[in-house]
């Protein structure tokens, strides 16, 4: 197999302006600009495909010398639009809070207090300024749903980590924060050893918490080093691996010992799937899978239906049938070939993997779950392929089999390759409920790249067919 599956819709918006609202830490005062003789919000542009968060603090930093770090984004919702100024693709307004008083700013950028803004600026951009401040002065009296949108956040982060870190010391002002808002919050910290991550997470990742907490218990080794955990926050606190992602990596060895490393994670993990489902990893086990054939083929039948574009060409009713059955036999002979289930990772991409001079390890784990071990390989293969690495494939696939030697047999390991292509392709379609969920099924593109992965599946289905599954 030489394609590679569809590319998946960025997460990140286009380009566009974001209208920047920055308090300073006790809330009382707001950066404003002077704009024509008129006081505006500040700007700034993001590039397409960056993180908004990462975007915004580093612009504060670089062009006014001033951290901060992101409360929330708020969407800019049609209608309202339009305020005191053409602010062009603007989408959201973000809202920051400064991690330094007293910090002087270019001659047209300055400090105002919150009230005397309000009668400064438009009526638009001072209702949202009104909005912002009251959602960031919330105080809860339970659990916090967002608690990364509060007034104080980072100082609270700060005392919590430097109770739990003894052996370093925070360096003042040196904070990445890369993503964040609200329920979750990913950030870099500078200190006089190895820097340090935070992550927390919320949403729709809620489950990568205990997924992650389960795996530093039981495969410390195969994770980047962990500090601490903080259940109130969802939170927790590691070391830098200090080396690159695989994603940035330009060696040949380090895909081969991702390979090597993926392959041993799962061969440790196989007596433990069933605390890793309850620990909240998504089944995607082949009995599970069986049970989805049916049901996501009947879909495809409407979505190829309401497809409006002539190429490239929707699949008949006759073609989605065959299709169907193709996915049903392969699924059947590859329970019938019993390698065991193990943990899997979804979103398996080189941007999670981080290789360092001594070691490998795999972070981001909102995607666990557990499967045939072989649909995980696929999955980096697919990534391999869309990259320009020299990396052979045919010699990863060597090394990755060879590992599962210990509980298979080298005929059923070579058709299990065989299979796993469209099992894989499959899994990857039915992993997540949005393909049965008409809500987010109407989002743009959802059903053009349910439609793609499954002329993906045809595709794969015919290869099968025509090559022998006898080794």
């Amino acid at each position: 197999m030489t394609a590679t599956f569809p590319a998946r819709t960025e997460s990140y918006d286009e380009e566009g302006i974001y209208p920047v609202i920055v308090f300073n830490g006790e809330g009382t005062q707001i950066v404003l600009e002077e704009l024509h003789g008129k006081h505006v919000l500040p700007v700034v542009r993001i590039p397409r495909l960056s993180r908004p968060t990462e975007h915004i603090t580093c612009h504060l930093r670089s062009a006014w010398k001033l951290p901060a770090v992101l409360l929330f984004f708020t969407p800019i919702e049609d209608g309202i639009r339009t305020s005191d100024r053409d602010v062009g693709k603007s989408t959201h307004y973000a809202t920051m809070e400064a991690l330094r008083e007293g910090v002087m700013l270019r001659t047209d950028v300055g400090w105002h207090s919150v009230r005397g803004a309000l009668a400064r600026i438009g009526r638009v951009e001072a209702e949202f300024v009104r909005r912002a401040h009251e959602q960031a002065s919330t105080k809860c009296n339970g659990a916090d749903p967002a608690p990364f949108s509060r007034f104080g956040w980072m100082r609270r982060l700060e005392g919590w980590i430097n109770g739990v870190v003894h052996d370093r010391v925070l360096t003042h002002g040196e904070i990445v924060h890369l993503n964040g808002g609200g329920g979750f919050s990913l950030v870099r910290f500078e200190t006089n050893d190895k820097p340090l991550w935070f992550k927390a997470v919320g949403g729709s990742n809620l489950r990568e918490y205990p997924i992650t907490v389960t795996l530093a218990q039981l495969f410390p080794d195969f994770l980047p080093t962990m500090i601490a955990f903080e259940p109130t926050i969802r939170g927790w606190l590691m070391e830098d691996v200090c080396g690159p992602t695989l994603r940035d990596s330009d060696h040949t060895p380090a895909w081969h010992t991702t390979v090597e490393r993926l392959a041993d994670l799962q061969l440790r993990s196989i007596p433990y799937t069933n605390a890793l489902l309850e620990a909240g990893c998504l089944d995607l086990r082949i009995p599970f899978l069986k049970s989805l054939v049916n049901s996501f083929f009947d879909l495809m039948v409407t979505l190829m239906e309401q497809q409006q574009k002539s190429s490239p060409a929707p699949l008949t009713r006759g073609q989605l049938c065959d299709v169907a059955s193709s996915v049903s036999t392969a699924l059947q002979d590859l329970e019938s070939l019993e390698i065991p289930d193990a943990l899997c990772h979804r979103d398996f991409n080189p941007g999670n993997i981080l290789v360092g001079d001594d070691r490998c390890a795999f972070t981001d784990w909102a995607e666990g779950c557990v499967g045939h071990p072989f649909l995980t390989f696929e999955y980096l293969l697919a990534f391999l392929r869309k990259s320009a690495h020299a990396a052979s494939e045919s010699r990863l696939r060597e090394e990755y089999t060879k590992k599962w030697l210990s509980v298979s047999t080298a005929e059923a390991i070579c058709r299990a390759q065989k299979l796993s292509p469209l099992v894989a392709v499959f899994a990857h379609a039915v992993s997540t409920s949005a393909w049965c969920d008409a809500d987010r099924l109407s989002a743009p593109g959802a059903a053009g790249y349910l439609r793609s992965l499954t002329r993906r599946m045809k595709h794969e289905a015919d290869s099968l067919s025509q090559r022998s599954l006898a080794c």
